[in-house]
C-alpha cells in the first residue's frame, strides 16, 4: 500500500504542478485579454473622438464652400452688371463722338457758308465773334441777339435750317 500511496501521492504532486502551471498561464492570458480589452477601448475611444473632430471639420468646410459659392455667385452678378454698364457707357460715348464729329461737320459747312457769304458785299460780322450759345456780336449791337424781336440774321437762318445744330443749342 505504501507504493500505491506514494505513486497517488507523485500523481498528486505532478498534477498539483501542473494546475500551478495552468493557473498561472491563466493568469499571464486573462492579464493579456485585458490589455488588449484596454487597447482595444483607447483605440475606438480615440477613433470616435477623430471621428467626431472630422464630423465637426467637414460640416464646417460645408459651409464655408456654401458661403463662398453664394460670394462667388454675387461676385459674378455684379461683374455681369458692371461689364452692361460698361458697355452702355463705351456706346454712349461712341454715339456722342458720333453727334459731335456730325456736329462739326455741320459747323465747318456753316462756317464755310459765312465765309462765302462775307465775301459779298453785305456787312457781316467775322466768324470769330460767334459764341458757342448760338448769340452773335453781342458786343458789338452789330447783330440782334438770340431771342429778339427781329429778323434773324444769315448764320441763325443756316443754324436753325441744320437738324443737328438747331438740336444742339
Amino acid at each position: 500500500m505504501s507504493s500505491k500511496v506514494a505513486s497517488l501521492e507523485s500523481k498528486v504532486a505532478s498534477f498539483s504542478k501542473e494546475k500551478a502551471s495552468l493557473l498561472a498561464r491563466m493568469e499571464r492570458e486573462t492579464a493579456r485579454r485585458q490589455s488588449i480589452e484596454d487597447s482595444s477601448a483607447r483605440a475606438a475611444a480615440g477613433a470616435n473622438a477623430a471621428h467626431s473632430a472630422l464630423s465637426t471639420e467637414v460640416a464646417t468646410l460645408r459651409r464655408e464652400k456654401e458661403f463662398a459659392d453664394t460670394a462667388l455667385e454675387n461676385e459674378r452678378a455684379e461683374l455681369s452688371a458692371e461689364r452692361r454698364k460698361n458697355i452702355s457707357l463705351a456706346d454712349q460715348l461712341k454715339n456722342r463722338d458720333r453727334r459731335m464729329r456730325e456736329i462739326q461737320t455741320e459747323l465747318d459747312l456753316v462756317r464755310s457758308n459765312l465765309v462765302e457769304g462775307s465775301n459779298r458785299s453785305s456787312p457781316t460780322t467775322p466768324i470769330s465773334h460767334f459764341s458757342l450759345n448760338g448769340s452773335v456780336g453781342e458786343n458789338y449791337g452789330m447783330w440782334p441777339v438770340s431771342g429778339q424781336n427781329s429778323d434773324m440774321s444769315d448764320i441763325e437762318k443756316a443754324i436753325a435750317k441744320s437738324p443737328l445744330l438747331a438740336r444742339d443749342l
